[in-house]
């Protein structure tokens, strides 16, 4: 995946063609082109924010400001 992900990011900036967010776009086109074979709960992408989630904490997702993050 990650080989792949790579030359099409090469093919990407050698075409003068950059994705808003191109890691996750590429990850995503990736991902529905392969779908996976087992699917995790919600637990593995648990929001920081929400104090009452019915499974175990895996993966945090936290809040970030998008605006500071972008370089453009």
């Amino acid at each position: 995946m990650s080989r792949r992900l790579a030359r099409r990011i090469r093919a990407d900036l050698k075409a003068d063609v950059m994705p808003l967010w191109h890691d996750e776009s590429h990850t995503n086109h990736f991902m529905f082109e392969h779908p996976p074979t087992r699917t995790l709960h919600p637990g593995y992408a648990y929001p920081e924010w929400w104090e009452r989630f019915p499974y175990p904490r895996r993966i945090i997702g936290v809040k970030k400001n998008d605006q500071e993050l972008r370089a453009d």
